[in-house]
């Protein structure tokens, strides 16, 4: 009796209802007092009739023995001992196992009461008082419990229960270091005493510090011999909840007999967690296939468990399945989540958060951000995942941003800045120390920038924290994706340099030099790169990274028309042009081949007229230059021609681009109609600045079958003034010199010499983001002035409205419509037109 008493009150309550503790118990105990009492009234008829209550006077211990033995059910006896406490009131060996028989049956508050109105002050045994100490302890009275365990131990320092009863209420006081004396103070006498041992493994496993120790003393508990299956079977859950699941799993698959229903389900519920938290927090796991496939079988068994069972809860299944999406999301099995999720949907509501968060992540994976958001949202709401969880607000920012609901961006990552300041302060404010989760939000600050399309703001943000934490791989890794962003590739390799020198294993590190790669069209580098890359590693930015290694490696087709009908001088007509071309998948890392079609179509005087190529070739691309050379046809001519181009890199800021076409596709219809054909020669160099200016200037010549030579030269020039998440604006300038050998007595359009220059406004906004896709719509509007040699100057303009459609990351549709003057030989020709391209990758 004294040993259960100690082992499952002092111990029991703390190790197996550790999060609960006694409101749990007081939450049973109130539910079930109405039936306790009328079933304490029929025991008590049921006495009556087979034991003399005189026995209480003649031969108590008999008595109590008799009663023991008949009503072996604790609410039973207490009722009988409080019907006999009616009739002997003053009983004191009566009051003390009424107590007692109290406090076993968890009826601590009844107890205490009791003892505080009979009690109080007398004389009783040491069993007693060591009850009405529990239930003081149980309720929360520690002064009282410990009161009376020295009362106990002052008439006998030796008595265990008495000091392990202290030990316990230390504990529940967080007084770890005096809990440990008292229990230690039991076994320098007793070594080998069971209840110590337990207590002092319970003790052990509040205290991070203390795992060799745990480990020790259940390794002593494991030795002992027991014939109790009670005591074998709460040792077994003790393992358990310490962790120690190898041994309890041992223990109870050789007696499975011993264990209940909910012993099995606490068991497959630490395998199942145990295995998946392996997996979903070390990479190296998701590359044993033995290790992955048992936590799949942990998980099939706890769930299997979990819906064989009456007494399972939706909310234990809701835990049991957001395990199962935490694994498959570290597994980046995002499609089978998301079914998952689906399929258990009623369930998602009452999930921890690591199964939201998993949901969440895998739908933005997915590219469904709104239905990320969602997830992430009703997990707030729901209050499944913490006001503070960082991980949480950073997937609702970038599922946010994802839709382009900037604002609520922008909320999502304030509350991340507001609960991420610099430094951490003690509550005196006199101490303070840098705060680990700073470093995250600042980076995202910065990154935001970049998100919200200011490249050169989140490249200056980026180096003002590498100005502070200059070792910081992370703000180093991201400023070189930036500045890669923004065209500066060198300079992106050189951070990327810097990092290799210090964390050469950095994964980060090796991604971006594959995009450094392909952005210096170095295909091959990048694909031994890729390669590199075990299947099991490769994550969600691996995955992106060979996407879009495919997209710029893989075919695609280009198709455009444009046209207009233009009226007010005698060069006016309807024109329409059609242009397609078709690249194969890249061949060998460098070389495509392509087919090319273009007509030039247009009506005057009546007449209709065009020109049509069609074209075969190959392109070769390598870091330093692009060529291409085509055979095409004229369809009008019959005859074979040849096109060629070149275009040299010279670092990130200059390229120089040289063409010759043995007829030129762009010969004005107008000549072709009148038996006139051309060439063309051509020189450009375009020097970028920046991703938000470059400049170019450019030579053409080309030689007429009618004597006509014709030279153009050109400058042009682009500026961003302001672009932002869903706005932006820019000019353009464009300087443009033409001569003709010959005079303008032609069909076509041919002056002696002409002047003109334009300077064009674009305005952009978004109306439409969800993950790739995209819309922008805007207007663009041109003013100048043009002068032509022996004619009058005047104005030029135009208006266009465009939309430009990202359908996908390898497709897009662009369209456009406006107006246009135009000065030809001094009169004024105008009239609207149109253009259509689009381009996509298979």
């Amino acid at each position: 009796m004294k040993t259960k008493l100690v082992l499952i009150l002092a111990v029991y309550s703390f190790i197996l209802y550790p999060v609960y503790g006694f409101q749990a118990q007081q939450r049973s105990q109130i539910a079930e007092t109405p039936d306790a009492t009328v079933k304490g009234n029929t025991a008590f008829d049921e006495f009556n009739n087979d034991l003399s209550i005189n026995l209480v006077e003649q031969d108590y211990d008999l008595w109590a023995s008799k009663t023991k033995s008949e009503y072996p059910d604790l609410t039973d006896r207490a009722a009988i001992y409080r019907r006999v406490l009616n009739q002997f009131p003053k009983h004191r060996k009566l009051q003390a196992d009424y107590v007692t028989v109290l406090t076993w049956n968890s009826q601590f508050s009844d107890a205490l009461s009791y003892y505080s109105n009979q009690l109080l002050n007398q004389q009783l045994p040491h069993y007693a008082l060591n009850a009405v100490a529990i239930s003081a302890r149980e309720t929360g009275n520690y002064a009282l419990s410990k009161k009376l365990y020295l009362q106990i131990l002052k008439d006998d320092s030796q008595y265990y229960d008495a000091i392990l009863g202290l030990a316990a209420v230390a504990i529940r006081e967080n007084n770890f270091v005096q809990a440990e004396a008292y229990i230690q103070k039991v076994l320098a006498v007793e070594p080998e005493n069971e209840e110590g041992l337990s207590l002092l493994a319970f003790l052990y496993n509040q205290q991070n510090n203390k795992t060799l120790e745990k480990v020790s003393v259940y390794d002593k508990m494991l030795e002992l011999a027991q014939d109790d299956q009670e005591i074998t079977r709460l040792k077994t859950l003790n393992l358990l909840e310490l962790g120690l699941i190898a041994p309890a799993s041992r223990a109870m698959e050789s007696s499975p007999e011993l264990y209940l229903t909910e012993d099995w389900i606490k068991l497959r519920a630490a395998q199942n967690t145990k295995s998946i938290r392996r997996i979903a927090n070390d990479g190296r796991s998701r590359e044993n296939e033995e290790l992955v496939n048992k936590a799949f079988d942990n998980n099939d068994e706890y769930l299997k468990l979990l819906q064989g069972s009456d007494s399972t809860t939706d909310k234990q299944l809701a835990y049991a399945y957001a395990d199962r999406v935490l694994l498959l999301n570290a597994l980046t099995r995002h499609k089978e989540v998301i079914s998952l999720a689906q399929q258990q949907n009623h369930l998602v509501p009452q999930m921890p958060d690591h199964g939201v968060l998993s949901i969440t992540e895998s739908y933005l994976a997915e590219q469904e951000p709104d239905n990320a958001l969602d997830v992430i949202d009703n997990g707030f709401n729901n209050n499944q995942i913490a006001a503070s969880n960082k991980d949480a607000l950073q997937l609702a920012y970038y599922a946010a941003l994802d839709i382009g609901a900037l604002v609520t961006a922008e909320e999502y990552l304030e509350t991340l800045i507001s609960q991420s300041p610099a430094w951490l302060y003690s509550a005196d404010k006199q101490i303070k120390k840098p705060n680990p989760d700073y470093q995250t939000v600042a980076l995202m600050q910065a990154m935001h920038k970049a998100y919200t399309n200011d490249l050169e703001g989140a490249e200056d943000a980026l180096q003002k924290l590498l100005a502070v934490a200059p070792n910081n791989n992370e703000y180093r890794y991201n400023l070189a994706n930036v500045l890669r962003w923004r065209g500066f590739v060198k300079r992106s390799n050189q951070q990327l340099t810097l990092i290799k020198a210090t964390d050469p294993d950095y994964l980060p590190l090796e991604i971006s030099r594959a995009y450094n790669f392909i952005a210096y069209r170095q295909f091959h580098e990048a694909n031994q790169l890729i390669e590199q890359f075990p299947e099991k590693e490769r994550n969600n930015s691996v995955k992106r990274l060979i996407e879009d290694y495919d997209i710029a490696t893989d075919a695609s087709f280009y198709a455009s028309t444009s046209g207009g009908n233009s009226s007010g001088s005698q060069f006016s007509s309807n024109d329409r042009n059609f242009e397609l071309a078709a690249y194969s998948q890249l061949l060998n890392h460098h070389w495509r081949m392509f087919s090319k079609a273009q007509n030039n179509q247009s009506s005057f005087f009546g007449d209709n007229e065009n020109i049509m190529t069609i074209g075969i070739g190959g392109q070769y691309i390598s870091k330093s230059f692009i060529s291409e050379l085509e055979l095409f046809k004229v369809e009008e001519l019959n005859s074979a021609e040849l096109a060629g181009s070149i275009e040299y890199f010279h670092g990130d800021y200059l390229s120089f681009n040289a063409g010759y076409q043995s007829f030129n596709k762009e010969t004005p219809v107008r000549a072709f109609y009148s038996g006139v054909s051309s060439d063309l020669k051509s020189f450009s160099t375009t020097y970028r600045h920046s991703d938000k200016q470059s400049y170019s200037a450019s030579w053409n010549q080309s030689d007429f079958s009618d004597g006509n030579k014709r030279q153009t030269f050109s400058i042009s020039g682009s500026q961003g003034l302001f672009q932002s998440f869903k706005q932006r604006f820019s000019l353009n300038e464009y300087l443009y010199l033409e001569e003709n050998s010959e005079d303008t007595d032609r069909l076509y359009f041919n002056p002696e010499s002409a002047l003109g220059f334009s300077l064009t406004a674009n305005y952009q906004h978004l109306l439409y983001k969800y993950s790739d896709l995209s819309l922008w719509h805007g207007i663009s509007l041109e003013a100048g002035i043009y002068q032509q040699k022996n004619f009058s100057s005047g104005d030029i303009w135009s208006a266009r409205y465009q939309h430009q459609w990202q359908l996908s990351k390898r497709s897009f549709l662009n369209y456009s419509i406006g107006y246009k003057q135009r000065i030809y030989d001094g009169q004024t020709e105008s009239g609207p037109d149109y253009n259509l391209s689009y381009g996509v990758t298979f």
